[in-house]
């Protein structure tokens, strides 16, 4: 496993959070302070938002979590394909998010794109 799907391993586990606490632990050489994030429902632009929105996410679908199924990088960049699952890890959704990363490897920008009832 190559050092930037490691970081985006670790990026994704955050989304099984829902303490904000626990996620600033687990951010650490993970995310920049100033990443921003984005998807069809929402732009972050630091990582009090990001958390808010991964708490929310979790409000929802509790126990949800994303599973990363193909993964790609280069000049720090990242593709990864993913399905959104349920705690029973019942596939609900699919995605596609693309990644930037910084000199020490950490995640930049994280845009994700999936269906929505305006999109799909």
């Amino acid at each position: 496993m190559n050092d930037f799907k490691k970081t985006w391993e670790s990026y994704v586990g955050l989304w099984k959070l829902d303490d904000k606490q626990k996620m600033k632990s687990a951010m650490q050489g993970v995310l920049t302070q100033d990443c921003i994030y984005s998807d069809p429902l929402i732009q972050t632009t630091d990582l009090d938002a990001l958390f808010d929105y991964i708490c929310e996410f979790q409000k929802q679908f509790t126990g949800g979590y994303l599973e990363t199924y193909y993964f790609l990088s280069h000049h720090n960049k990242s593709v990864a394909k993913w399905h959104l699952k349920l705690a029973d890890a019942t596939i609900i959704g699919d995605g596609v998010s693309f990644g930037t990363y910084n000199k020490n490897g950490e995640l930049t920008t994280m845009s994700g794109f999936f269906d929505t009832p305006e999109n799909g």
